[in-house]
């Protein structure tokens, strides 16, 4: 296999590129969400992924504003959240919806706060899932394109999906797909049809939450011993070694430094199936969110 290094890339469908590891901000609050990114970009980090559901665009964009480092050498992801994540289960409720302009004013938002500049953009603006039914996923896969098209969003995906919500997206074709993936939540079928569509697979969750039964399973304890590494910079590199784009999430310096010795060593082909075997479907997930729960 070819080297991987901090700074590598992986080729995206739409002509662009994106970093092969990023920080991931889910869960991050307020000055630790600025703090966590602006430590992460002196060390080399340089892909950063948020949402409008997490609540610290603004702040990730304070960190990105006052670093030395030039924007085009930075990559942000964002998604836009759905007002709803199913259809209403009343048929005398309406399913909460917004407007293709309030859809667009929604994505503007998110681009003032990450990159406030004129001109600014977010290199790759996601659907945050696929909710709530398929009429929402085209009004804010509409969005999304407008936006692409108009220069505020470089490249575009989707988040928590499956196959059929791909097939039935309308043009264009997303760039990524970012989905819960580790040896325990492998995602076979849509990381396959991914690559045969030359979409790019972001992995969440690479590190399965450091929960104890998971990270300290005997087969990940044994090769992480044998190699002398920490059991999470195995699972990165599984997540590397399969073409992922893996973004943890940390605000601790520490194990931001840490997470980057996955770059440092290489798993054998034997390694790689041994931790392949860890796969346990739908079982194996550990966020609340299962795209075959969302309406085709």
């Amino acid at each position: 296999m070819s080297p991987l290094a901090l700074h590598s890339t992986l080729p995206l469908n739409d002509g662009l590129s994106i970093p092969h590891i990023g920080l991931g901000t889910g869960g991050l609050r307020g000055q630790e969400t600025t703090d966590a990114a602006a430590y992460a970009l002196s060390i080399g980090y340089r892909l950063f992924d948020t949402s409008q559901h997490y609540g610290n665009e603004e702040q990730l964009g304070q960190a990105i504003s006052t670093t030395p480092i030039p924007r085009s050498e930075i990559f942000i992801a964002t998604k836009y959240k759905p007002p709803a994540m199913e259809p209403s289960s009343d048929p005398s409720v309406p399913t909460p919806r917004h407007s293709d302009e309030e859809i667009y004013d929604s994505i503007k938002a998110s681009v003032s706060k990450l990159d406030p500049r004129e001109g600014g953009y977010v290199d790759l603006m996601l659907l945050h899932h696929a909710g709530p039914d398929r009429e929402g996923r085209e009004a804010g896969w509409r969005g999304l394109a407008r936006a692409q098209k108009e220069g505020l969003v470089k490249s575009i995906g989707v988040s928590n999906c499956n196959i059929k919500h791909l097939e039935t997206l309308p043009a264009p074709r997303p760039s990524v797909v970012q989905l819960e993936l580790n040896p325990f939540c492998q995602q076979r079928e849509l990381t396959a049809y991914c690559a045969s569509k030359g979409i790019i697979c972001q992995a969440y969750c690479p590190t399965v939450r450091y929960i104890e039964d998971k990270i300290k399973n005997p087969i990940i304890v044994k090769i992480a011993e044998r190699l002398g590494q920490s059991e999470g910079h195995v699972l990165l590199r599984w997540s590397l070694q399969k073409g992922f784009i893996p973004i943890p999430r940390s605000s601790k310096p520490a194990r931001l430094q840490d997470n980057l010795r996955s770059f440092s060593f290489e798993l054998s082909p034997e390694d790689m199936a041994a931790l392949d075997t860890l796969n346990m479907g739908a079982a194996g997930r550990l966020t609340v969110i299962d795209p075959d729960n969302l309406p085709e």
